[in-house]
């Protein structure tokens, strides 16, 4: 059972994939030369007043007006790469990704010829740069930034500061979604070496660096190395008193797949109903990982042979991303999918019909009529349409005692 962890990992990479744009609120500006107040810095303060008061129109036009002023100072000036970097944030911010990746890529322009390509500063736009294309599942033109960025802030900060545990944290990040894990594993595990080099070893730093390893892990079939690293993040937040936060819930779900995943179904079910009720404290009902939790103990009761309390937890699974996707989004139609698997294990194959031709109709619109997943469903929706035929048939000749002993 392979553990859905993609939209699932642990608490240092969630800044970059799930909360990148959160970060946005308070953009750390590139440094510009001391210099009287102008225009241009005025616009700016005036646009990061606007902002924090929520008139993001107001605010807009202010670092347009700033930009513009900016622009006198010709086209490799320091003060022209601030505020385009300034602009693109506000636009990243407000979900105006095109307008911001042209400003990003301007304003490392601007500043490759203003103070240098090696220049410490220019990392900051890079790892906007990088978060915007992780956003947009474009790992293969995050990676070179997320590399020119981490070659930066070494070069600046040398081997061993904490200042590259973010970066090799993005660059881990990177890897595991474009699905090269050996590389991810690398990445996590320097970022862990640098961790322990300035932390107590019960530190939740460390918990958190372990808490990504582990998602690794699990993400290659490495099961017992993730139960390893799970197992002692879950330690390290023990010691620290860090037992009943999302953070730790989320660690014990992915210790619960991996414990599944070696066929240990009542650690793994005791493991996840514990997870659950931490998550039902931590976060609201109606949310992606309370979903995915509750897929997860659907799967073990499955592979227990329990299909009634399967339901139970994929109906529920379905109902959130019913109501936070809608009908027609691939996790909807996942759920939709596991619930048509626990019917049918119940013979309930009218009911099962019905999802299954509904999740594959979802399948196939988002993924193409030659995708193996959509392939993968067809063949469960005929396989139950077969079964239900049989069932249709048989019931007669049982009322007519044909069958009878």
């Amino acid at each position: 059972m392979p553990p859905p962890l993609h939209n699932l990992l642990a608490t240092q990479f969630l800044p970059l994939c799930l909360l990148g744009l959160a970060v946005l609120q308070a953009p750390a500006q590139v440094t510009a030369p001391p210099a009287a107040p102008d225009v241009w810095r005025e616009k700016i303060e005036e646009g990061q007043k606007l902002r924090n008061q929520e008139r993001f129109d107001e605010a807009e036009k202010a670092f347009v007006e700033a930009l513009e002023a900016a622009r006198r100072f010709g086209p490799g000036d320091v003060r022209l790469g601030a505020c385009q970097n300034t602009l693109a944030l506000f636009y990243h911010s407000r979900g105006k990704l095109e307008a911001a990746e042209k400003l990003y890529l301007q304003a490392i322009e601007t500043l490759d010829e203003a103070v240098g390509e090696n220049h410490p500063d220019i990392a900051k736009v890079l790892s906007s740069l990088s978060a915007l294309y992780l956003s947009q599942e474009r790992s293969a033109e995050a990676r070179p930034i997320a590399e020119r960025r981490l070659r930066l802030v070494e070069s600046a900060a040398g081997p061993d500061d904490l200042k590259l545990v973010d970066p090799l944290n993005s660059l881990s990040l990177i890897a595991f979604i474009a699905g090269d894990f050996d590389e991810a594993e690398k990445w996590q595990l320097r970022s862990l070496q640098i961790l322990e080099g300035h932390y107590a070893q019960s530190s939740l730093e460390i918990a958190a660096a372990l808490s990504n390893l582990g998602v690794i892990y699990a993400a290659d079939d490495k099961y017992q190395r993730a139960a390893r690293a799970l197992e002692r993040s879950l330690e390290i937040r023990g010691k620290a008193g860090d037992v009943e936060s999302a953070a730790a819930a989320r660690d014990k779900g992915h210790l619960a797949e991996a414990y599944a995943a070696r066929l240990q179904y009542a650690e793994a079910e005791m493991l996840l109903q514990d997870s659950l009720r931490l998550r039902e404290k931590a976060i609201p009902e109606e949310h992606p990982e309370m979903a995915t939790a509750l897929n997860n103990l659907g799967e073990i009761y499955r592979s227990q042979g329990m299909p009634k309390e399967a339901e139970q937890s994929f109906r529920r699974a379905l109902k959130i991303w019913m109501a936070i996707a809608g009908p027609d989004h691939l996790e909807t139609a996942v759920a939709a999918h596991n619930l048509a698997t626990a019917l049918r294990d119940q013979k309930r194959y009218s009911e099962a019909e019905q999802l299954f031709e509904r999740s594959l109709r979802a399948f196939t619109a988002e993924l193409g009529p030659t995708h193996p997943k959509v392939t993968q469903v067809s063949e469960a929706y005929e396989e139950t349409r077969r079964l239900a035929r049989i069932a249709a048939a048989a019931g007669p000749m049982f009322s007519r005692g044909v069958l009878a002993p």
